[in-house]
């Protein structure tokens, strides 16, 4: 190199996020992100939803409820391909459940679906999701049953939900833009190297030139 190169030329590296899984492993960070990119956190909400919908028909028995308590976790799986479509179905389950007045694993999946929409930004189809809620506890309501429990608990756990969600979801552009900033110091970088690169083998064939030259001219 010729000489020092100016700071205002050279992008910094952005500092790192800290993150839970600093403190793990190499090999433990490298599992935790191909389970994250392989979709391992919407199975483990689906197992989840599941083993709380088996034990719910256990418990209570066989009734419309419980099966939808079942069959409502593996909607999750299909939150992020077709939002609409699933969110609707699992809003009008949840809508159906509380319109009776009756708590199954159906009104845990639509907190859930409610915090995955949230989290990918299909803020539509939560306001939907919230309106056919909502519209279930009323229903419940106008047909003479007790709903303040339902309705505290409704409550609570939507705004937990959708709370963590939002957190999730900053956390996620936070690591996008550590990302884009990372790609664009290393082009920075990478075209700083190569115009020196560039000056260096233009200055070295330069002189190559120049020297031929010169012992041609003594030469003759």
């Amino acid at each position: 190199r010729r000489g020092p190169i100016d700071p205002g030329t050279v992008r910094p590296m952005p500092l790192p996020i800290t993150s839970p899984m600093t403190p793990l492993p190499t090999a433990w960070r490298s599992a935790l992100l191909r389970g994250r990119r392989w979709g391992l956190g919407i199975a483990v909400l689906v197992m989840m939803a599941l083993v709380c919908g088996i034990l719910d028909l256990v418990s209570s028995g066989l009734s419309v409820w419980t099966v939808l308590g079942v069959c409502a976790p593996w909607f999750l799986l299909f939150v992020a391909r077709v939002p609409w479509t699933t969110s609707v179905i699992v809003a009008a389950g949840t809508m159906c459940t509380l319109s009776a007045n009756q708590f199954s694993a159906m009104v845990l999946v639509g907190w859930l679906t409610a915090a995955i929409l949230c989290r990918r930004g299909r803020f539509p189809q939560v306001v939907v999701m919230m309106f056919l809620i909502a519209s279930g506890i009323f229903v419940a309501w106008c047909s003479g049953k007790y709903v303040q429990p339902m309705l505290s608990v409704n409550i609570v756990a939507l705004a937990v939900c959708i709370t963590v969600a939002f957190i999730m979801r900053e956390n996620d552009r936070r690591v996008s833009w550590f990302i884009r900033d990372r790609a664009e110091a290393l082009r920075d970088q990478r075209a700083l190297i190569a115009r020196e690169l560039h000056d260096t083998l233009a200055r070295a064939n330069t002189q190559m030139v120049l020297r031929a030259q010169q012992a041609k001219a003594q030469l003759g």
